[in-house]
């Protein structure tokens, strides 16, 4: 379970988020909403540690995050928007193999997971370097690299962007399989047409963030 706790964040005095809680339970695919600029990339990263609150927690099984970051790291993968932090001089299995070492994936099955992977997203298995990819194939690459070390919760900021139909498929299959593995997933999309049915939303809206409630309710829309 993933708690926030009277998040507060500001830049250059303007206020982003003021006093956000929220609770995310295991097992569910949780949908963050809201207009342009409100600030719900900001508040993903407070989630996943990148950024730290001005005030308030972030509480992973009951533990703030700040107090074991290592462990707490090693449980998530993050998908971002930002390309760039790939290692681009090295090819896509060495950008896996690098993260996965990090997140101590044994090594018996590290080559292998990268291999399933790779063929599972089609991305090209050769001494090809990440910098030479196409804009699609970085984000494969992204995305692969959040999940190879099988992460319990998945943060996913615009996941959809920039791919095909049949990725966009094989990503969503990936979050219901997890999801029904009683993990996290929490994202932000603009296309939430694609995801599975049991979406819960929320939406961060006057600097909180506001329960929406589930896809079959009648206020989800």
């Amino acid at each position: 379970m993933l708690r926030a706790e009277n998040i507060t964040k500001k830049f250059d005095e303007q206020c982003i988020l003021e006093h956000a809680s929220v609770e995310f339970k295991n097992g569910t695919l949780n949908l963050i909403t809201g207009t342009n600029g409100v600030g719900k990339s900001t508040f993903l990263k407070i989630l996943y540690g990148v950024m730290i609150s001005d005030e308030g927690n972030v509480f992973y099984k009951e533990e703030d995050i700040e107090k074991n970051r290592l462990n707490y790291l090693k449980n998530i993968g993050v998908i971002t928007t930002d390309d760039r932090t790939l290692y681009y001089k090295l090819t896509a299995r060495e950008n896996l193999r690098y993260i996965g070492r990090i997140m101590d994936v044994p090594k018996k099955e590290l080559e292998s997971r990268i291999t399933e992977i790779l063929n599972l997203f089609k991305i090209e298995d050769n001494k090809k370097l990440v910098e030479d990819f196409s804009t699609g194939m970085k984000k494969k690459v992204l995305i692969a690299r959040a999940l190879i070390h099988k992460p319990l919760i998945i943060f996913a900021d615009e996941p959809f962007n920039g791919l095909d139909f049949e990725t966009t498929q094989i990503v969503n299959d990936i979050f219901k399989e997890v999801v029904n593995e009683g993990k996290t997933v929490i994202l932000i999309s603009h296309n939430y047409q694609y995801l599975f049915e049991n979406i819960h939303r929320y939406e961060l809206r006057d600097k909180k963030i506001i329960e929406i409630g589930d896809n079959n309710d009648k206020s989800f829309d």
